[in-house]
This record gives structure tokens, C-alpha cells and sequence, in this order.
């Protein structure tokens, strides 16, 4: 009981409900992917992509602008209700111009049909509501609840999606099926938040803000767009029959659980970074811990994922030589890619961004988005693993940027040789583990999966308990992030 009351949880729901809804994501692919096939669930994802292109303009930077900013506001509420209704002035201008571009070049998979481009318009719309929702409630320090923001729809839509799939097995008209199921889970959740937030207000921003939130729109811009700009590039460009795109989609969901958690550490992270860009020694510390944290949970999971890639997309086929597992390859590279990123640039862009580097961070999203799409089209030549490769590549390059960049401006590293030591130790332990249990799935790839979900999570509880950090071992355990 005495351990229960030290917990923080405030640290440990928000990163359980990523999880969750990681896995939840996953669910509601299996049984979406599975039955439908590459050509159709890359159809849907297809979607996916246009709806998440359409949410990061549309927010022009809100989900940094809010988590940075909300902290210091004397009216928070009243704060949101401004940054609300300035995204929504915005958005007259961005619909007129997304319906342009849907209705004559994007017309090969949306078929120029007005209602379809209304509703992927709307579904960004509440996307991009419930971000905004979500990154107030971290400004303000409600970890739990906006977990729970982005949880809930996520968890009713795989509700809706198993009671559509067996309705609409196979159906050609399950891509707008699952528009509408988008709409109707986002819109239950965000409403009842919107009622709770919204509130008269101020219209008037200062320059320093509008500034900042400038260099926001421009960092999420070109940090947050590769993977739905692969989905669009992969269908338009590389496969005009959505397989690839399906393939792509299905290997960043299953990346997803451990990338969740490490993008979970660093959204409760950027207030903090935020209230340290005045104390460099401790925003350095800082940095390194979350960089140590990251590696906790991303090691494992990434290590299993690239040794059990081919296992593990198996579960998703359906029969025929031709499903998702013959494009294992393609697991492998984003997952090499999101590890030796995380591991190399780990928070540091975070810490930039957050600690009045906005403009250099700008910079570094510039470089992410030039080099991805500049592989992207120079990679066609090699087929699908081209699009993959051009993914990691743009986020191996713009890692050791922001890693220099830290060094030179800090003029620390955030990593240590007793760090990086520890990193290989972990490395070499996870992958003996994963190599190990890959055996089974010659024989039953659902117990292989149910055995990596007990190994994964016992190593995570290893690595925090056995290490030469003592401050890490206590993370769980601090009022304070």
C-alpha cells in the first residue's frame, strides 16, 4: 500500500492508456486489414493519410502552441477558446483549398465525389479538435484525462469496425464505411469536451506569440507528415492499387507500440522543457533521462519487431502467397529507422523546440521533409522498400542534426559512454530474448505474440529496476515529471 501511495500516476495512466491505445489501433487493424485485403485497406488508409495531412495544416502548430503555452495563461480556458477559434478562422481559408486539390488531382482515389471530400474534410476537422483538446489538457498538467481524450475514440471505432467488417465483409464501399464510423466516434468524444472548454474570450494575441506559434505551424509541418505523405505517395506514385500503401500502414501500426510510448514521454515532457529554458544544466539533465527512458521502452519492442517482422505481419493475412508478410522488409526499415532516431535525437527536438530554439528546430523539419521526399522519388527503382528507406533515411539524418545541434548549443552530449554502454547491454540482452521466442512462431504465431507481450513488458519493469541510473529507478515514483 505504502508503494502504491508513492506511485505517480500521473506518469503511469498516461503511458497505459498509450499503450492501450496502441493495441486497440492494432485490434481495430486486424480486423479491418485482414479481411479486406492490401488493395482496400490501403484504400482506407489512403484516407487516413488525407485526413492526417489535412489535421496538421489545419492545427497550424496548436498541439506545441498549447502544450507550451496553457502553463502560464491566467484564463486557461478562456486561452483554449481563442487558439480554438483561431484554427477555425484558418480552416475557411485551408477548406476551399483542400477541396480544389481533391476534386482535380487527388480525383484516383477519391473519385472527385463531393460527400467523400466532405467527410474526409470533416474528419480532420474533429481530429484536429480533439488534438487541440488533448494538448490544452497536458498544458495544464491533466495527464490522465487527455489520454483518455484521444483514447475513447480510438476504442469506439474498433467497436464500430468489428460490427462493420462483418456487415460490409469485403465490401468496395467500406473505405466511406469507415469515413462515417471516423466521424460519428470522433464527434461523440469531442463534443462533450468542447461544451466543458469553450468559453467567451479575448481574441487579441501578442506578437511573440503568433511568432511562436508560426515556427509551431512550421515544425509540425514537416516533422509529422512523412508516414501520411508516404500513404498518399505510396498509392499515387509506387502502386496506384493501394497495396503498398496497406503494407506501409499496417508495419507503422505495429511500430506504433513502442513508438507510442516514447511520444507519450515526450508530450508530458514539453511543458517541463518549456519551464527549464532558463536553467541549462538541469534542461540537460533532463534530456538525458528522458533519452534514458525512451531507450527503456523502445530497445525491446523495435529489437522483437525486427527479428519476428515477418511473424508478425503474418497474423494480419489472409491466405495467398501474396499478403502482407511477403512485404516483411519493409517492417524492418521503419523499425531500424524509428530506433536509431529515437536513440540519436531521442528529446532533443523536443528540448529545442520548447526552450526558445524554435526557428533552428523549423530548420531540422525543413531537412526531415527535403530528404524524405527526395529519397521517395529517387527510390522508386528498387520498388516498395524504396518509400520505406526514404522514411529512415529522412529520420537518421535529421537525428544527428538535432544531436550536433545540442551539443553545440549546450556544449554537453546527452549521452555519456557509461550511457551508451548501458544501451548496448540492453540491445544485446532484448535481441537474445526475442531470438529466442522467434522459434515458436514457426509453430503458432499467436502464442509467439502473447509470449512477446509478457517478455517485452518484463524487460521494460528489468531495465528500470537493474540499472546504474538511481534517478530512473525512482521515475514512477516522483510527484514531478
Amino acid at each position: 500500500m505504502n508503494i502504491l501511495k508513492r506511485v505517480s500516476w500521473k506518469k503511469i495512466l498516461p503511458i497505459l492508456f498509450s499503450g492501450l491505445s496502441a493495441i486497440v489501433s492494432l485490434m481495430t487493424t486486424y480486423f479491418v486489414a485482414r479481411p479486406l485485403g492490401k488493395e482496400i485497406y490501403g484504400i482506407v488508409q489512403t484516407y487516413v493519410g488525407i485526413i492526417n495531412i489535412v489535421s496538421v495544416i489545419g492545427l497550424i502548430g496548436m498541439q506545441y502552441f498549447l502544450n507550451k503555452e496553457t502553463q502560464f495563461a491566467d484564463n486557461k480556458k478562456g486561452f483554449f477558446t481563442k487558439c480554438f477559434l483561431l484554427v477555425n478562422c484558418w480552416l475557411i481559408i485551408v477548406f476551399p483549398m483542400f477541396f480544389v486539390v481533391s476534386y482535380y488531382l487527388l480525383s484516383s482515389f477519391l473519385a472527385s465525389n463531393i460527400i467523400v471530400i466532405l467527410m474526409v474534410f470533416f474528419c480532420s476537422y474533429l481530429l484536429i479538435s480533439i488534438t487541440m483538446i488533448s494538448s490544452y489538457l497536458l498544458g495544464t498538467y491533466k495527464t490522465i484525462l487527455s489520454s483518455l481524450s484521444t483514447f475513447i475514440p480510438k476504442f469506439l471505432l474498433l467497436i464500430c469496425s468489428i460490427v462493420a467488417i462483418f456487415a460490409f465483409n469485403k465490401n468496395e464501399e467500406f473505405p466511406q464505411i469507415y469515413l462515417f464510423l471516423y466521424t460519428g466516434c470522433y464527434l461523440i468524444t469531442t463534443i462533450p469536451f468542447l461544451i466543458r472548454l469553450i468559453r467567451k474570450t479575448d481574441f487579441r494575441f501578442g506578437k511573440k506569440q503568433l511568432v511562436s506559434l508560426l515556427f509551431f505551424f512550421l515544425i509540425a509541418s514537416t516533422y509529422t507528415l512523412n508516414t501520411s505523405l508516404a500513404k498518399v505517395i505510396g498509392t499515387l506514385y509506387y502502386d496506384s492499387t493501394g497495396a503498398l500503401t496497406g503494407t506501409i500502414a499496417l508495419s507503422v501500426q505495429i511500430i506504433s507500440i513502442c513508438h507510442i510510448f516514447t511520444t507519450t514521454i515526450a508530450s508530458l515532457s514539453r511543458a517541463v522543457f518549456a519551464s527549464l529554458k532558463n536553467e541549462k544544466e538541469e534542461l540537460i539533465r533532463f534530456c538525458q533521462k528522458i533519452n534514458r527512458i525512451n531507450a527503456y521502452f523502445i530497445i525491446p519492442f523495435c529489437t522483437g519487431i525486427c527479428l519476428q517482422a515477418k511473424y508478425l505481419l503474418s497474423i494480419f493475412d489472409s491466405g495467398g502467397i501474396n499478403g502482407y508478410s511477403a512485404e516483411w522488409p519493409i517492417l524492418v526499415v521503419l523499425t531500424i529507422g524509428l530506433l536509431l532516431g529515437t536513440l540519436l535525437g531521442g528529446p532533443n527536438g523536443t528540448m529545442l523546440a520548447m526552450s526558445g530554439h524554435e526557428k533552428l528546430e523549423t530548420i531540422n523539419g525543413i531537412i526531415n521533409i527535403g530528404v524524405f521526399l527526395l529519397f521517395a522519388f529517387l527510390l522508386k527503382g528498387i520498388g516498395a522498400i524504396g518509400l520505406a528507406l526514404a522514411t529512415t533515411i529522412s529520420e537518421i539524418v535529421v537525428n544527428v542534426i538535432k544531436y550536433i545541434e545540442t551539443i553545440v548549443i549546450y556544449k554537453k552530449s546527452v549521452f555519456t559512454w557509461k550511457i551508451l554502454l548501458h544501451f548496448i547491454i540492453i540491445f544485446i540482452i532484448s535481441a537474445a530474448c526475442f531470438f529466442g521466442l522467434s522459434f515458436i512462431g514457426k509453430f503458432n504465431i499467436y502464442v509467439l505474440l502473447v509470449l512477446d507481450v509478457i517478455v517485452g513488458g518484463a524487460l521494460i519493469v528489468l531495465f528500470f529496476a537493474i540499472n546504474p541510473n538511481k534517478e530512473d529507478k525512482r521515475f514512477f515514483f516522483e510527484s514531478k515529471f
